[in-house]
């Protein structure tokens, strides 16, 4: 489902790091990729225009993470899946639009079809649930077990843009909690659909464990000295 794939975690994460100091030059440079690549239908022009959606959504007190976030998953999936298709690298760029924006369901399913809509739905975790009912993950990702591969791999890339940086999260328990999600619900889900990425999961986990809370700009200055 995935392409065997060099990745190297501390390289990614400094990539991630500095594109979070320029979310909408990585857009820009990512669709102009994807125009490269054949991807410049209205599906994508629509995306574009969704992606301002999330221009002000915030993370860890960074403005347009969310930005930023849904062009590195878009990316990945490009990168690695064995089959890119229109709707996966879509969805990719609109996965966190019903958690991170205020557009509508009727707005997705107008602009992108059921099929988004759907995907959508299934990706989003209800954060009160999750919170309040200690059944509703067990039962979310086995929905999600269900659902076609490129719903899954959005999944998958979008916890690992993810752990890249989850330094950022100042609330130890927000960050012992993902790591829980991680090893406890998609660890097998990855190790079903890319179990050559369980070795970088693993490694990615174990460092997030060591990793104390640290600024962007802390972890910019130490790592690459800016």
């Amino acid at each position: 489902m995935i392409q065997d794939l060099a990745f190297d975690i501390s390289l990614e994460r400094k990539n991630k790091a500095l594109s979070m100091n320029r979310p909408f030059r990585e857009r820009e440079n990512y669709l102009g990729q994807l125009r490269n690549h054949g991807f410049h239908g209205m599906e994508i022009r629509q995306a574009e225009r969704a992606l301002k959606k999330l221009e002000t959504a915030n993370y860890c007190g960074r403005e347009s993470y969310y930005v930023m976030h849904a062009v590195r998953v878009s990316s990945y999936y490009v990168r690695f899946a064995t089959s890119v298709t229109i709707k996966g690298v879509v969805l990719a760029l609109l996965h966190n639009l019903l958690e991170a924006s205020e557009i509508t369901q009727r707005n997705i399913k107008q602009n992108f079809g059921g099929w988004i809509l759907k995907a959508c739905q299934a990706l989003q975790i209800d954060r009160e649930k999750q919170k309040n009912d200690s059944t509703y993950m067990p039962r979310y990702y086995a929905v999600l077990n269900q659902q076609e591969p490129d719903i899954k791999l959005v999944k998958i890339f979008d916890k690992l843009d993810n752990l890249l940086v989850l330094f950022l999260n100042s609330a130890n328990e927000a960050r012992a909690n993902y790591l829980v999600e991680i090893e406890s619900y998609l660890m097998p889900l990855v190790q079903e659909v890319t179990p050559n990425l369980a070795r970088i999961f693993s490694n990615l986990t174990a460092e997030a464990k060591s990793m104390p809370h640290q600024t962007l700009e802390a972890y910019l200055k130490n790592s690459i000295g800016m």
